[in-house]
């Protein structure tokens, strides 16, 4: 009797460990449910040095979980990492484990896995070490869940059918970068026009030094450089019955000639007290006259006549004479500039002069560039601000003075953004941001590393490097500051990646 007792209690206990085991595995029985079949989890975070776009799935006891660390450099343009390696770390309460790859398995991309072990809130760390700079990123308060059926009930962010997705290997190829939102003190703008002029220090004008027939030394072009000490002209008057150079040579060396035979007896006469002091300093002084006199007319002449040369390096702005012609002395050949300065004239209309003494720089867009240049960036200065309204133009001169940086070129044209001294709070995106479509103007908000939202802005000023927003974006968010047009592009033609791939 007790055996069969003994048997039937057995049984009892094994029909309820196999209805425990039944009831664990009833919500996956007749799924399809599996760890790559959960939506995955995705952060973007920024420090100083990179952005990292990080993908994985839910965290689950047991199960081997992939990462995929994208590595963006931050810049002018965002690339991706080169080179590095990076530790994962997965803690929780006391207990931790961790994975590192040694290189990225591909340009800006690190592939490594871990599998949780204890069911608690976790925390990942992500230690990045490179040849130029280190790095630190932690995610806290994530869940490890105690199976595949608790993570799906959990549930996750879920992307939109709205959201455009840019992937970092198609971003990673263009000129792309992104900039944050933010608030901040926007000076007030004139939106003006302007035109470059020579910078008076910088310009000089050649003249005659003698009179006589004009000759080119080289073949002169308005534009071409020339160097300091270099000859550009030659003058000479040997065929002239008047102002001939040769002959007043030959006469101020005859002249030269006998003054120092004069001051030489006047020497021997002084010692043995056979003139006076003055007698002898008349003719010390005659005879560096005579000398002086002749150095100049003859300093630079040859046998075809007195060469004329540059005294600083330039480029010729202007020639004033033909080849050829008569020159007298004093007459103005040629005018030189070296444009290491130049004066940006712009426009200050009758409507703007209540403004004209808060401008205290400018930013400016060359005809035919897309560059926008800030004075302030060539070491600009406002040197003058017109007081008289012109009879025939409606403005005032500004004359702001700049550096040249090489390619500005005296009277070429400007957009001019006078940038005055006053100021208000604003949200400021730059101009390159922007995409305009039928007069509407539109921005890209980046939501994760590789989604993105097309959003409508309305505008205010814009110094033409940056624009203020009054709607459509707030502070804190990401906008597309390079590389929109490419986003535009790719919407255009429907050629959209699909989202959550696997690398």
């Amino acid at each position: 009797m007790l055996r069969i007792s003994t048997l039937i209690s057995l049984a009892c206990t094994l029909l309820l460990a196999s209805c425990n085991q039944d009831a664990k595995n009833a919500g996956t029985q007749g799924t399809s449910l599996t760890v790559n079949s959960l939506e995955p989890l995705t952060y973007t975070i920024y420090t100083e040095n990179v952005e990292l776009f990080v993908e994985f799935r839910p965290l689950i006891i047991g199960e081997k979980i992939k990462f995929a660390a994208h590595y963006t450099l931050l810049g002018e343009t965002f690339k991706p990492l080169e080179n590095g390696s990076l530790t994962v770390s997965l803690l929780s309460g006391s207990n931790g484990i961790k994975a590192t790859a040694d290189s990225l398995s591909s340009p800006g991309i690190f592939q490594l896995s871990l599998q949780p072990k204890y069911q608690d809130t976790s925390t990942l760390v992500f230690e990045l070490k490179t040849k130029d700079f280190s790095d630190r990123i932690v995610i806290r308060d994530l869940p490890i869940y105690e199976s595949i059926v608790q993570a799906s009930k959990a549930g996750g962010a879920h992307s939109h059918a709205s959201d455009i997705i840019y992937l970092k290997e198609q971003s990673w190829n263009t000129e792309f970068a992104t900039v944050e939102v933010k608030q901040q003190n926007f000076n007030g703008v004139i939106r003006t026009s302007g035109q470059f002029i020579n910078a008076p220090s910088d310009e000089y004008v050649i003249t005659a030094t003698s009179s006589g027939i004009l000759r080119l030394s080289f073949p002169a072009l308005v534009g071409s450089q020339v160097n300091a000490g270099q000859q550009l002209f030659t003058v000479s008057s040997k065929d002239l019955t008047q102002n001939n150079l040769n002959s007043q040579i030959a006469a101020a060396r005859n002249s030269a000639n006998n003054a120092k035979n004069n001051y030489d007896r006047a020497k021997l006469a002084i010692q043995d007290k056979l003139i006076s002091e003055n007698d002898f300093q008349k003719s010390k002084l005659d005879y560096e006259n005579a000398q002086t006199l002749y150095n100049q007319l003859s300093n630079n002449q040859s046998g075809s006549g007195k060469g004329i040369s540059a005294s600083k390096s330039g480029y010729i702005k202007s020639l004033l004479v033909s080849d050829g012609a008569y020159v007298q002395e004093g007459t103005p050949l040629a005018t030189i500039t070296n444009s290491k300065n130049v004066i940006l004239q712009a426009n200050l209309y009758q409507s703007d002069l209540v403004k004209a003494k808060e401008i205290v720089g400018a930013n400016f867009k060359i005809a035919g560039e897309d560059k926008v240049y800030s004075t302030s960036e060539l070491a600009g200065r406002v040197i003058s601000i017109g007081k008289v309204v012109a009879d025939k133009a409606p403005f005032v001169p500004v004359l702001i003075q700049i550096n040249n940086v090489g390619n500005i070129y005296p009277g070429a044209f400007a957009d001019v953004y006078l940038i005055t001294s006053s100021q208000s709070p604003s949200t400021v995106i730059p101009k390159t941001a922007l995409i305009e479509e039928q007069g509407n103007y539109y921005v890209y908000i980046q939501l994760t590393g590789e989604s993105f939202e097309k959003r409508k802005v309305v505008l205010g000023e814009s110094d033409g490097k940056q624009v203020s927003v009054t709607a459509g974006i707030q502070n804190g968010e990401r906008v597309v500051s390079k590389g929109g047009y490419q986003i535009k592009l790719m919407t255009a033609s429907g050629a959209m990646p699909a989202h959550g791939h696997e690398h």
